[in-house]
């Protein structure tokens, strides 16, 4: 009968050589030996080793586990809340050293901030043997910005708007501005829950348009999605491209009107105003389109001209001021009033500068609302020009003459 003997030796080279005798009487006189030339080992230490820092959300990053003390080296696993990771992992051991080294590659999303990341390691011949150390993840994010109104459909004009930015962002916010169609409402303040308000006390139409806040951290800025604040308003002039129209008797003139509202869906009325009466033009006499309207004027008569008013009206109301142009009388392009001999040139438009060193510089531009036709009554303008006087008994004189406010009613002959 043989007799089994399991020698454990602890501590001892693998080469060491054995000479063991042994005194015991064995029936058969032999003796048996099983040689075990390793000792299994648990790890004796398991730990994250990479920096512990925040991490950056949708940026990769390469996260390092290393297991010491396991004979055979430590089998490295990785933890998410207690979901196994089983992709991006590199291993590496050194059996000599009873190390073991592991790389997690980890792409974190905002969901994962705040969950907890284990490094495990464990001689999984071994029982109880896993050793772990483990991370709460903190997961940085850029801003996440939302914009509420306090209106949800169309606003009149003259109605309170209020809008608030509400904003989720880890790490917090340290700037926050506010944006209209893209532009800044103002540079960019401390973002504090004050300015996360945005009051416009009284909407008109410079307010409509996308409204988008903007807030700044460590990771860097991000913009909501627009808003649109619609205002609805009553029609108001759009552009005038001449305030002043010279149409002689025999001419027509074609007069554009355009106005901006909202709804743009608006309504147009004419009306010729002058001393003599106050009529509406026949819908004849004009065509809209849209926003647009275009009247033709026709005079005749002296009555036919004056101010030639445009009025828009839509669902919110008319126009508070209508869109004004002036019908006056052609110029007169002739050199004389009347053929007359000795009757007075008419007033010609002069522009010099700088004539003397007392001199204005600029003595007049005559503009186009002004008329030196035959049949305008009044010639209002400021003047200052250089008159020629002429006399067979005196001989020539020349000297500047000023007028402040010259309201003129001009008849043939009348001297200037």
């Amino acid at each position: 009968m043989y007799a089994d003997v399991a020698l454990w030796l602890r501590h001892l080279p693998l080469k060491t050589r054995l000479l063991i005798g042994s005194r015991a009487r064995i029936p058969d006189k032999s003796l048996k030996f099983r040689h075990i030339p390793h000792r299994m080992m648990r790890p004796t230490d398991v730990r994250i080793t990479s920096p512990y820092q925040p991490l950056s959300a949708g940026k990769e990053t390469d996260i390092v586990c290393v297991a010491r003390g396991a004979r055979p080296p430590a089998q490295i696993s990785w933890w998410l809340d207690g979901e196994k990771l089983t992709t991006k992992i590199t291993e590496s051991t050194a059996e000599e050293d009873n190390l073991t080294i592991s790389s997690l590659n980890i792409r974190p999303s905002i969901q994962d901030n705040l969950r907890n990341l284990s490094c495990r390691g464990d001689n999984p011949q071994l029982t109880d043997s896993v050793l772990e150390d483990t991370w709460l993840i903190s997961v940085h994010y850029l801003p996440r910005l939302t914009v509420k109104m306090n209106m949800l459909d169309a606003v009149k004009e003259g109605s309170e708007v209020n809008m608030t930015c509400l904003v989720h962002s880890l790490p917090p916010v340290t700037e926050l501005e506010w944006l209209q169609d893209g532009r800044p409402l103002g540079p960019p303040v401390g973002a504090n829950f004050l300015n996360r308000t945005l009051l416009i006390p009284s909407a008109g139409p410079q307010h409509k348009g996308e409204y988008q806040c903007a807030g700044t951290n460590s990771e860097g800025r991000a913009v909501s999605d627009p808003i649109l604040l619609q205002v609805l308003y009553a029609p108001r002039c759009e552009s005038v491209r001449s305030s002043v129209y010279g149409v002689g008797r025999t001419e027509s003139v074609s007069v554009t009107c355009e106005v901006d509202a909202y709804p743009n869906v608006v309504n147009f009325t004419w009306v010729l105003v002058n001393v003599d009466k106050h009529s509406s033009l026949p819908t004849a006499q004009f065509y809209s389109n849209g926003t647009k309207s275009v009247a033709t004027v026709s005079p005749r008569a002296p009555q036919d001209y004056g101010v030639l008013q445009c009025w828009a009206t839509n669902v919110i109301g008319q126009q508070k001021d209508p869109c004004s142009f002036r019908i006056i009388p052609a110029v007169n392009n002739d050199d004389n009033i009347a053929e007359i001999p000795g009757y007075f040139r008419k007033l010609e438009m002069i522009t010099f500068h700088n004539l003397t060193k007392e001199a204005v510089e600029v003595v007049y531009e005559m503009g186009e609302a002004y008329s030196t036709g035959r049949f305008s009554n009044r010639w209002p303008f400021v003047v200052y020009f250089s008159v020629e006087l002429r006399s067979s008994r005196w001989g020539p004189r020349k000297g500047l003459i000023h007028s402040s406010k010259l309201h003129k009613k001009c008849c043939i002959g009348d001297p200037l």
